[in-house]
């Protein structure tokens, strides 16, 4: 019996592809054939998003958990990042740039934990929103 995929997932896997395909297409612009390692940077990235965005069509486990940790550690790195002393210090804190990116990435974090979600991956039953 095929497991129905999350239109959810269908969308951020997608968005995850074309953000992938863009960051492919401009790694081959020439004013980055300068810089090497920025190019092998780009492919790489843009190979793990578009095993991660397949993954996710394709409903692996072990792609939710990634997806989970990659999420959840943005989230966090934002906030370790504003409590870094000099920034303190200098008084140049903006949490309002901060809540601007968690706030997409706690949503995504929320659904991911959905019932429908965990159980298109099959993953863990006792994690839940």
């Amino acid at each position: 019996m095929q497991r129905k995929r999350p239109v959810g997932v269908t969308v951020i896997a997608v968005l995850i592809l074309v953000g992938s395909l863009t960051v492919l297409g401009a790694s081959l612009l020439p004013i980055l054939a300068v810089y090497g390692g920025v190019v092998l940077m780009f492919w790489g990235v843009s190979v793990f998003g578009i095993i991660l965005s397949y993954g996710m069509l394709r409903g692996w486990s072990w792609v939710w958990y990634l997806a989970l940790a990659l999420w959840v550690l943005s989230v966090l790195s934002l906030f370790v990042e504003e409590m870094n002393p000099v920034t303190l210090f200098m008084g140049n804190v903006s949490y309002e740039h901060d809540l601007a990116i968690a706030v997409p990435y706690m949503i995504l974090i929320v659904y991911w934990l959905t019932k429908g979600v965990r159980r298109f991956f099959k993953v863990a039953k006792g994690l839940s929103c």
